[in-house]
Order: C-alpha cells, then structure tokens, then sequence
C-alpha cells in the first residue's frame, strides 16, 4: 500500500497585486493486491483542485457602456476521485484492464447574475454532482508480427446547480463529452522492413451542443528504406469525405460558432534519424 499526502498553494495573479487562494491539501492513498502472478486488484481514493486562472477572477467583457461578464470572487474547484481496477493477464499473449471510476465535484465553476438580477453576470462556484463510468483496455498478440488492441471507455455525467443559481449557460459550462468512446487498432510487422497500422474509433454524440456520433478510420503504412530512413503513407478519417465533430455546422471545415466539421487527409513523410 502507498499513500501520499500533498500540500499546493494555489493562487491567481491579479493587476491589484497577488491574491492567494490558501493552502490545499491533496491526499492520494492507493491499495493494490496481486492475486496471482498474472491477476492484480487495486483501488485508489484521491483529492484535487484546480486553482483559480486570470479568466476565472479578473476577465472584463464590455458591450459598449455596458459591462456584460467580469471575474468574481471564484474559488477552486474541487474533485474526490474513487478508483476500482483490475489488471490481467489471462493468457501468455493476452493482457486486459479494468477501471471504474466515481468522482466528486464541488464548487464548480457557474456564471451568476449580480446581486438584484442584474448584469454584470460573474464567475462564481455554484455547480455540483458526480460522475461515474468504466475504462478497458486489452491486447493480443495474434503471432509475432501481428498485435491487436482495443479499449472503450463510457461516462455518466450527473451534475447540477446550486439552489439559487441563475443557471446562465447551463449545465453545458462543464464541457461537452461523449458518453462512450470505442477504439481500435491492429499493428502488423510486415516482410521487407514494411509496417502497416490500422486505427478504428467510434465516438458517441455531444449532448450540447448536439452532434452526432461517428464512426472513422486511420492508417499508415511505412517502409524502412534502412535503419536510418523510413518513409511513409498516412491516411486520416478514411470512411467518409467529412464528418461534424462539434457542433452542428454543415460546412467541410468550420462555419463561424456553429461547429466543426474534418475532412478526409494524407499525409506523406519521410524520418531521417541521425
């Protein structure tokens, strides 16, 4: 067992001066078990900030006359992270790993009204919640030339505002996630100093600003002409012309605020090593 206890002054530079934000202590403690040689347990409980930025504690937004969003008294954001894992290996050329997570969040960052309704909004520290969800992982050496990987991850995000909060923005302040991700990749050593990779990802839709979900592909072939010199042949996003990553634009590389969209792309390279 390993634990570890840590001290961190945070503090935000301000045009008055400096302004510290005290001392935060961020412990970490960590148990693991080995049950056999190729089977491991393990769980961790740990604390974090994030201190206040510039942005958080003296941004000015004007609109003419008016004073529309300015820093406030924002304090950091507070997280306690529990961590369940396993790790194995439950045959000589297959390796897997599994870790479910809940976290803890306090004190989030949230843009209020001032005090009366009214504008200027601030920063201030009025979102909470949780969230949870699993990460795995795995390999297989199909023979000595040939390995494939994969992994998938999803999350369950469950946050909310304070009683009282103007709730300007909404819930979407504290990013914008898929809730599930899927890789994978297959590595082949060919003949002749030839190396094909092969990249597979599905990523899940955007709740806000919703986006679709998408499916791509990415490769690369390369060639080591000698052990000083490789060549080769990158292909990204091969399944479709484009596809919208943020947002809900419909134009192949980005329209204004609306979102994102990547296109289809090659890449040719050649590594001298010396």
């Amino acid at each position: 067992m390993e634990a570890a206890f840590l001290c961190r002054r945070g503090d935000s530079i301000r045009r008055q001066g400096r302004r510290d934000t005290g001392v935060e202590p961020l412990p970490s403690a960590r148990l693991s078990w080995k049950v056999t040689d190729s089977h491991l347990l393990w769980l961790a409980v740990s604390r974090a900030v994030r201190a206040p930025s510039r942005i958080d504690r003296d941004l000015v937004e004007v609109i003419g006359p008016v004073v529309v969003i300015r820093g406030g008294d924002f304090q950091p954001e507070k997280l306690l992270a529990y961590e369940l894992g396993y790790r194995g290996q439950p045959a000589p050329n297959a390796a897997i790993s599994i870790a479910t997570f809940y976290n803890v969040y306090h004190d989030l960052r949230s843009i209020e009204f001032s005090p009366g309704g009214g504008l200027p909004a601030m920063f201030a520290n009025r979102m909470t919640g949780n969230t949870y969800g699993v990460e795995v992982w795995g390999n297989y050496q199909v023979s000595a030339w040939w390995r494939l990987t994969a992994g998938a991850n999803w999350l369950h995000k469950n946050l909310h505002f304070e009683p009282g909060s103007s709730q300007l923005g909404g819930i979407a302040l504290a990013g914008d996630d898929p809730t599930y991700q899927v890789s994978a990749r297959s590595t082949m050593d060919l003949a002749r100093n030839w190396a094909l990779n092969l990249d597979l990802r599905r990523v899940g839709a955007l709740p806000s600003p919703a986006s679709p979900a998408y499916t791509e592909l990415d490769s690369r072939i390369a060639w080591s002409v000698s052990p000083s010199v490789e060549l080769s042949l990158t292909g990204s996003n091969l399944l479709h012309p484009q596809h919208l990553e943020f947002g809900t634009a419909v134009s192949p590389i980005q329209l204004g605020p609306t979102g994102v969209e990547t296109g289809r792309s090659f890449l040719v390279a050649a590594h001298w090593r010396f």
